[in-house]
């Protein structure tokens, strides 16, 4: 394979909206779902949470943290990209979305912009909604269109927690009963 020419299929794997510092200029076109979260130190990896039932990290005492996650149109590039974000800009958002001047229900009319500012745990997040409402233009609505459902993408990342967990834990075969010298075991 001529690795010069070579085209990296994308898995049918969304991108992924990565806030950089300062304006981040956004338009959220599918409704925002939660989700619980784990995140575990030594991975340095998240693994969402499968309920207090299943859930591994549930059981071990870790409480999950909230996570929100929505189609946006990132006004830098015009892409569609999956945004998966904390509990401090949720609360904007969602503090906007009952204000009577910004006023809406599932999808807003217009573009928001998120401010970052800072990094790590002293990182801060301002988030504010544009003046005006932006009408979706026809090509951006098809595109649109043609997403995958939020709680699809979360029931599949449900699916593939749960088969990880399979994996790591090898089923127990039951032992058949067996006679060794007259004794049954």
């Amino acid at each position: 394979m001529n690795l010069q020419t070579y085209e990296i299929p994308d898995n049918d794997r969304p991108n992924y909206f990565k806030l950089k510092e300062g304006e981040n200029k956004i338009r959220i076109v599918s409704e925002i779902l939660d989700y619980g979260s784990h995140f575990v130190k030594e991975e340095k990896k998240s693994h969402i949470c499968l309920g207090a039932e299943e859930c591994k990290y549930c059981k071990a005492g870790d409480r999950p943290r909230t996570r929100y996650m929505t189609w946006v149109i990132d006004r830098s590039t015009g892409e569609l990209k999956l945004f998966d974000f904390g509990h401090s800009i949720f609360k904007q958002i969602h503090a906007i979305a009952r204000n009577d001047d910004y006023r809406f229900e599932t999808i807003p009319p217009y573009d928001m912009t998120i401010v970052k500012k800072g990094s790590g745990l002293d990182t801060v997040y301002s988030v504010l909604a544009a003046r005006n409402d932006t009408p979706i233009t026809k090509e951006e609505q098809e595109k649109i269109d043609d997403l995958e459902l939020i709680a699809t993408i979360l029931n599949n990342k449900i699916e593939f927690e749960r088969k990880e967990i399979d994996e790591i834990v090898e089923p127990i075969e039951e032992n058949p009963i067996q006679e060794i010298d007259g004794i049954t075991i």
